[in-house]
């Protein structure tokens, strides 16, 4: 197997980080680490932080079945051959983009409590409005976490 081939399919056009000497890459999306690839002399590791339903359902579509979870690596392993290395990048693909997506709602969020805090500041808000509105925030951030 040509390890380094398989790591560029795998890994090209995403935000990855590796310490000098290391064989270890991590994967960025949304400013937080979404998963490693690890290279052993002959084999491909991907580790994964955690799955979402809807990654698990991407998972299982591509025929990956992410196996070894750890208090790090929630979401399980996989090995990654010349062979199934188009359906494990489907997947780190989609570990990205919804990491991505969470950290932007995150931001939104935010900055909505921001403007909601200067307004209440400023006395633009009538009680009523303010409890639906922190209803709302509280309801969103439930689902957010």
């Amino acid at each position: 197997m040509n390890v380094n081939a398989v790591i560029d399919q795998l890994l090209n056009g995403h935000n990855v980080h590796k310490r000098s000497g290391s064989r270890v890459f991590r994967v960025h999306g949304g400013g937080t680490t979404v998963a490693e690839v690890v290279v052993g002399d002959a084999t491909v590791r991907l580790n994964m932080r955690e799955l979402s339903e809807d990654i698990e359902l991407i998972a299982e579509s591509e025929g990956i079945s992410p196996k070894g979870r750890s208090k790090t690596w929630k979401g399980g392993g996989v090995k990654v051959t010349p062979e199934n290395v188009s359906s494990v990048r489907e997947v780190l693909d989609a570990l990205v983009r919804e990491a991505r997506i969470r950290a932007t709602r995150t931001v939104t969020v935010r900055e909505s409590l921001a403007i909601l805090e200067r307004a209440r500041k400023d006395g633009l808000l009538d009680e009523k409005f303010e409890r639906d509105i922190a209803q709302l925030l509280q309801q969103d951030e439930q689902v957010t976490v």
